[in-house]
């Protein structure tokens, strides 16, 4: 060791213990740097303006998690912020108020001149830092895509890429704000796992605490995933699927918001990008196993752990009953400390009938039935002359019978 060098340590019972700060319950940690990978055009820019909308509304995430108030720094040239961003955040719920977009740095070259340029993760990070601590409550930064912003550092080595993401990493930590470094994929690794499809060096995902991978729905060609690559503080199996659906804002623009799924399902980002490559099959897989929840359910609430040994029994995998469930809006409930879930189909409260309304219906029944026997003692030919005549055809008919109601159908009555 250089006599000029002098090593720094702490003694960990000087130490004190503390918990992690969320964004994201057991999902997205404050004060560390996380990672967002995927194709293009499956919505990672737009999971970016979602979490905005929540962050700078202090909202719920999909979960039932709160999400901690706050302001959110932009930092992203793929998307015009006046036609794409702004009308985006505007329709996820965002408070533009609380929102901040980095444009240029500002410099003066060596000549004297002023001049502008890219934001430069190996450069700016006290700019960064200064504009964080001048808005006061930045808890979401989003750097999109990050390998536009990595200047002279070559973001396919390990020793470039962690060299840049120290320091943000450290300014994360600083400020209390959970990073999100949006990344796109390579053309694939011969072992064929998801988290090698994450473009440049493999430090990108390494540095990062969690990674999330975006991917094609495997059962339903107009849904998309959001799954976990790794996530070493928290929740690393469970991910949610999400649509993205279009809004017209007041002002008339068209623009798009995502909408996720309240309740999580766990599809692995390997099997998210090997069942895509078969949709027909997969979308029969989830149509049996709608069936399946269906039929098991008809009766009542079901044990999970009935379930389950039936979904064997059946060849349906359990991965894709919970994709049904959440498509059919099954509700699961705790049937005791030690009984296990109960899952059980939704339940539509049977709205009460005010007294005037159900007098005249029964009105309406009694001249039906009436016209209906009347109706059985003519001949066929007739009966189908006359009803055409007195404008009654299929469609009186369907009038008629839509006086009786589903009990009148179980007592027999029709």
């Amino acid at each position: 060791m250089d006599e000029k060098s002098t090593v720094i340590s702490r003694c960990f019972a000087e130490i004190e213990p503390q918990p992690i700060d969320w964004l994201w319950f057991r999902r997205l940690a404050l004060g560390k740097v996380n990672t967002l990978a995927g194709p293009p055009g499956l919505g990672k820019t737009q999971l970016a303006t979602y979490f905005t909308a929540i962050v700078t509304t202090g909202g719920i995430h999909a979960d039932g998690a709160r999400c901690p108030l706050g302001s959110v720094i932009f930092i992203g040239c793929e998307d015009d912020a006046a036609d794409t961003i702004r009308p985006r955040l505007d329709a996820a719920g965002a408070d533009p108020r609380r929102v901040h977009i980095i444009d240029w740095i500002e410099e003066t070259s060596e000549e004297g001149r002023p001049r502008r340029r890219m934001f430069d993760v190996g450069k700016d990070m006290d700019a960064l830092r200064k504009l964080a601590i001048d808005v006061g409550d930045v808890r979401l930064v989003v750097i999109d895509p990050i390998s536009a912003y990595m200047g002279a550092a070559d973001s396919h080595k390990n020793a470039d890429v962690r060299a840049a993401l120290a320091p943000m990493q450290a300014l994360a930590a600083e400020i209390n704000a959970c990073i999100v470094l949006i990344t796109h994929l390579n053309k694939g690794a011969a072992d064929g796992a998801a988290i090698s499809r994450v473009s440049g060096s493999g430090a990108f995902v390494a540095v990062a605490r969690s990674a999330w991978f975006v991917a094609k729905h495997p059962e339903d060609a107009s849904r998309r995933i959001l799954t976990p690559l790794k996530n070493n503080i928290g929740n690393d199996r469970e991910g949610f699927s999400y649509c993205i659906e279009s809004v017209t804002l007041p002002s008339g623009i068209e623009t798009s918001r995502v909408v996720l799924d309240n309740d999580p399902i766990e599809i692995s980002p390997e099997d998210a990008m090997d069942a895509s490559r078969e949709p027909a099959r997969q979308g029969s897989k989830l149509r049996d196993a709608i069936e399946f929840l269906r039929a098991e359910l008809n009766n009542g609430p079901v044990r999970v752990k009935r379930l389950h040994e039936a979904a064997e029994d059946a060849g349906i995998s359990w991965r894709t009953v919970e994709t049904a469930k959440s498509r059919l809006g099954v509700q699961a409930d705790k049937a005791g400390f030690e009984s296990g879930w109960l899952w059980q189909l939704p339940q539509t409260p049977l709205r009460e009938e005010p007294p005037q309304d159900r007098e005249d219906r029964e009105d309406r029944k009694a001249a039906s039935a009436d016209n209906l026997g009347s109706l059985q003692d003519w001949p066929a030919q007739d009966r189908a002359e006359d009803t055409y005549k007195n404008g009654c055809g299929l469609r009186g008919l369907r009038e008629e019978f839509a006086a009786f109601d589903d009990h009148d159908i179980e007592e027999g009555r029709i």
